[in-house]
């Protein structure tokens, strides 16, 4: 009896997140709004700083989002394809690569400068704000049926790349924690990745006919508890190697991902990862407090001009250098122009580290919270025809007036 009574605050925060979840969730896919959204205002509304209703019960919740993640990951590296990269590698690694660079190396000298923030902590602030919302770009497009256009394709392009510029940005999360408590970082966090590498390269030989004869047999369980074993056991040998299990997992899910096995582990790991996903969310969104709005309402209009602004600006100035149509140009920009799930991951995962404090990361992640609320209308704006061509016929009859 006292072993169920020590449960019970538990079983109560468990219920009042995914009652609440649920209930915020709904009205977003009735108005349109993104789930993630959702999630993060129930976090903020539910969270220490607003009604007070989780708060020990709803740390040890936010552990489960941290499987999230994990399954995230593993999904992304599911989708990894080389063939993919081949053949867009010019607006992947070209135009991808030119945004992600110039915008978390801008960000990072601004930082440095302005903020007189440690070179480490500006790169990760700079990561954080090159990086979209893959999830949110990709279902607003699809309701606007810019998907299969230009800018649709380049948007994804460059969505691609910042997913696996995201790995990179795990590396060095690992290898700055590592280097702050053992003084050698880089070379150890490499080498890591490198044996995790060729350990799941021996383990795929086996894993490809054990996925065939579970495909062949007709037990349903047996897939699920595959899935989930080689996710877990993946970012379980990550983390006692020194690296991140997220990143582990990412390995995993690349190397299986070639292989026959993939259609057996995806269908399996989605429902887990979506439900884990969202308690990840609501879990940032509990660590977002919102009280600093008074007192650095400045500081989170700065970053979120950063974040929407100078980000679009950069963008479009890429796209108009690498001979990309001025109107494609500017939707593109407008499309990417908000922060994304990888970027409250960057910043979550550097606050866990150490390597950021919560007097620079709050305002931050509020402004990030604040552009996904206004993503899906530039999307929307996006999806208009002729943007550049209104844009200066209203900009030219107000210079008339």
């Amino acid at each position: 009896m006292e072993s169920a009574s020590n449960a019970t605050p538990m079983l109560e925060s468990a219920a009042l997140l995914i009652g609440g979840a649920f209930v915020v969730v709904s009205l977003s896919v009735r108005l349109g709004v993104p789930a993630i959204l959702g999630f993060l205002l129930t976090g903020l509304v539910l969270g220490p700083h607003v009604l007070g209703l989780l708060q020990e019960e709803g740390a040890a919740l936010g552990a489960l989002g941290e499987l999230g993640v994990i399954l995230l990951m593993f999904s992304l590296g599911l989708t990894f394809s080389w063939t993919k990269l081949v053949e867009l590698r010019r607006l992947i690694f070209g135009i991808g690569g030119a945004q992600v660079g110039i915008t978390a190396v801008i960000v990072a000298l601004g930082a440095n400068l302005l903020l007189d923030v440690s070179w480490p902590k500006a790169i990760l602030l700079g990561a954080a704000t090159a990086m979209s919302s893959t999830a949110l770009s990709i279902k607003q497009l699809e309701a606007s049926g810019a998907l299969g256009h230009a800018q649709g394709r380049t948007s994804i392009a460059i969505l691609l790349f910042q997913d696996l510029a995201t790995v990179g940005f795990l590396v060095l999360i690992d290898a700055l924690q590592t280097a702050s408590a053992t003084g050698h970082g880089v070379e150890k966090g490499f080498f890591n990745v490198l044996g995790l590498f060729a350990a799941l390269i021996l383990a795929r030989k086996l894993l490809i006919p054990l996925a065939q004869w579970i495909e062949r047999s007709s037990n349903n369980e047996l897939p699920q508890l595959l899935a989930l074993f080689l996710v877990l056991s993946t970012a379980v040998g990550a983390h006692y190697a020194g690296l991140s299990p997220a990143l582990g997992a990412f390995i995993a899910g690349m190397l299986i991902g070639e292989g026959d096995a993939r259609n057996v582990v995806e269908r399996e790991v989605r429902p887990f990862r979506d439900l884990l996903l969202g308690i990840f969310f609501v879990s940032l969104g509990a660590q977002m407090d919102i009280t600093i709005l008074g007192q650095a309402f400045g500081s989170v209009l700065a970053w979120l001009a950063v974040i929407v602004f100078l980000k679009a600006a950069i963008l479009a100035a890429i796209l108009y250098l690498a001979d990309t149509d001025a109107e494609v140009s500017a939707k593109v920009a407008l499309i990417l122009a908000h922060a994304g799930e990888f970027s409250l991951l960057l910043v979550s995962l550097s606050v866990g580290a150490g390597l950021l404090d919560n007097a620079l990361a709050q305002p931050f992640l509020l402004a990030i919270g604040i552009s996904l609320f206004i993503a899906p209308f530039l999307i929307s704006l996006s999806a208009r025809e002729n943007l550049v061509r209104q844009s200066l016929c209203k900009l030219r009859r107000n210079q008339g007036r």
